[in-house]
């Protein structure tokens, strides 16, 4: 950032100083921060984070845990760490003072202007009417955004005033918090997961009426292995609906969920037809098993090796898909964590979501089809292995997908039967990279970026007595393509009917990988990579952060496919491309029409033929 940078809650130039300015230079004394520790309803007196509350106790807070206690399973304030508690009483008044919201001072009334890393939690906006603010209408929104010092925070955009509505910790975290007090030991990690939202908006007016429903679902990442889900209906007055725990969770899962690792996969929400009737539900992976973090080659796990779907309203297990006995849907090969978001599809076009994608630690990728007309749970889904890209006992080829599949419906690229090609065979066309998410600087495995057709566009592929039949393929099965000088030529053959891989420039011994997903425009791929250091910093007083790259494939008709890629400026791991629309001065005719660019970290990037896409992506 320029040093004359201003956030948008600053008042003077903050520029790249996060202790300066931005959103936590905002906060108001009166905050409320919140948790569940007597019932759901987190403004109840007794969930209140402050001195007068003798529900706050030192056990609660964690006081006597060390680094240990935070390492392997959800962190458990009761158990014995054999330290003794160091904090007198007006250090301990402090503390809950702090992780109240306030300073660290024993009759402190005023916020401490500062909140920790939201490091994975991409914030959400929820809008709940109009204001008007100097002369103008603006919305009335809240931003909700986690961090990993445990709490979700509940901000307004207004510029003139930012108030803070609420800040709720779950009571599982608090040690966290106490931790980020602290300031020792290594990086702890709280509500880092991802956010999902559900409106029922009965009028489509995008605004959460007084007559509506608002859920927020809440993962923890690297915090544990559980989803929260809020109802923030009325923002001043939340209330924690459901809590759904995974198998390493201090009191144990909850029935069903004994697959459930870190909760890392988002809860996707999905219209279903359930018993006849349509339901709202939510579906996801089972999340990331932390013995990954020290297997370098495939093994078979039994944590986070499952697909789940629950009820919206009530967190009711409703389907499960895993290689447990359990499972409605037992799939003997599902034997590696799925920490990746599920993509939903719904492939008949009659509003309720009947195709579901997903990959897994193991190089795997799933197909599932939903029949919504079933009236019995076993009966209500088929599916199967559609591809196998890694091996087992090989470090190089373990391959791992951290991230979601980029699903696109598409019939651009050429099928070859003999010396045809034919460019309308109708697809989903399955994008993804793969890298060691949990290492960035490991360069024992080879990774690739990946191209998958699925040619089974209405419904599964059927035997001879009907029979819904999922057959995969392997890495050996895929074309093969590879830059040269900058440049690659992607000529459509029999064996790319399946599909292909790039190689990646850099992989293997250089450590290449993919760690964000891709997005598909006009049928043009874009994706990021990472490149680790080669202990070469530019200058004695710098760090060499790794480089990125930003690849181009564009699939055409007949032989005209290629790809590109380009060095871009960011250090660290580059994110996800994000689509935006510029701005048009409306009384400017002679301007062109909004065209689309990517936004990767602070990089605009002009895309390839600026169309935006018509086509089908999910």
């Amino acid at each position: 950032f320029k040093d004359s940078a201003r956030s948008f809650w600053s008042q003077t130039a903050d520029g790249d100083n996060v202790t300066a300015g931005v959103r936590a230079s905002r906060l108001q004394d009166d905050r409320k921060v919140v948790s569940n520790i007597v019932s759901n309803d987190l403004m109840h007196a007794n969930n209140r984070i402050r001195k007068s509350n003798n529900n706050i106790t030192r056990e609660l807070l964690g006081t006597t845990l060390r680094d240990a206690n935070f390492e392997g399973p959800d962190v458990d304030p009761s158990i014995d760490s054999g330290y003794t508690d160091s904090y007198t009483t007006a250090e301990f008044t402090k503390l809950v003072n702090w992780v109240g919201g306030l300073k660290a001072q024993e009759g402190s009334t005023e916020s401490r202007r500062s909140m920790e890393d939201p490091l994975h939690s991409t914030p959400v906006l929820l809008n709940y009417g109009e204001l008007t603010i100097d002369g103008k209408k603006v919305p009335d929104s809240t931003l909700f955004v986690g961090t990993n010092s445990g709490y979700l925070h509940a901000f307004d955009t207004n510029e003139n005033n930012p108030k803070e509505r609420f800040a709720f910790i779950p009571k599982e975290l608090l040690p966290v918090a106490t931790r980020y007090y602290e300031g020792v030991g290594k990086k702890k990690y709280g509500l880092d997961g991802p956010i999902s939202v559900w409106h029922d908006d009965k009028n489509n007016n995008k605004i959460i009426d007084s007559n509506e429903k608002a859920y927020l679902y809440v993962g923890m990442r690297r915090g544990g292995s559980s989803y929260y889900a809020l109802d923030v209906s009325n923002r001043d007055n939340p209330k924690l609906l459901w809590q759904i725990n995974g198998k390493n969770h201090q009191n144990g899962p909850t029935p069903g969920f004994e697959e459930l690792g870190q909760t890392w996969s988002k809860m996707v929400p999905i219209d279903i037809k359930w018993n006849g009737d349509k339901k709202k539900a939510l579906v996801f992976g089972g999340g990331y098993d932390i013995a990954e973090d020290t297997t370098f080659t495939r093994q078979a796990h039994s944590v986070g090796n499952a697909i789940y779907i629950v009820d919206a309203e009530t967190g009711n297990l409703l389907w499960k898909a895993s290689s447990t006995s359990s499972a409605d849907l037992k799939l003997s090969a599902m034997t590696s964590a799925i920490p990746s978001n599920v993509v939903a599809v719904d492939d008949s076009s009659d509003g309720y979501v009947d195709l579901l994608y997903v990959a897994d630690l193991g190089g795997r990728v799933w197909r599932i089809d939903l029949d919504n007309e079933a009236t019995s749970v076993g009966d209500y889904a088929t599916g199967g292995m559609i591809a196998d890209l890694g091996k087992d006992n090989s470090q190089g080829e373990h391959v791992r997908f951290y991230e979601s599949l980029d699903v696109v419906y598409s019939r651009e690229f050429s099928y070859v039967e003999g010396n045809q090609q034919y460019s309308t065979k109708p697809r989903y066309m399955l994008n993804i990279g793969s890298g060691y998410r949990a290492h960035p600087l490991d360069t024992a495995a080879r990774d690739n970026f990946y191209v998958l057709f699925d040619y089974n566009v209405n419904g599964p592929k059927r035997d001879s007595s009907g029979k819904a039949k999922y057959e995969h393929v392997t890495k050996e099965d895929l074309q093969k393509y590879a830059f040269s000088n900058g440049d690659l030529d992607i000529t459509p053959t029999t064996k790319s009917n399946n599909g292909f891989y790039v190689e990646l420039i850099d992989a293997g011994a250089k450590g290449e990988k993919v760690l964000s997903s891709s997005v598909t425009l006009n049928n043009t791929i874009y994706f990021t990579s990472f490149r680790p250091s080669d202990g070469v910093a530019a200058n004695s007083c710098s760090s060499d952060t790794g480089s990125s790259r930003l690849y181009r494939i564009s699939l055409r008709e007949g032989g005209d496919s290629e790809g590109a890629v380009e060095e871009i400026e960011i250090p660290g791991i580059a994110p996800r491309p994000v689509v935006v629309l510029p701005n048009i001065d409306p009384d400017c005719r002679d301007c062109d029409e909004r065209n689309p660019q990517l936004l990767i970290s602070t990089k605009i990037i002009d895309v390839e033929d600026g169309r935006f896409p018509l086509k089908k992506t999910f």
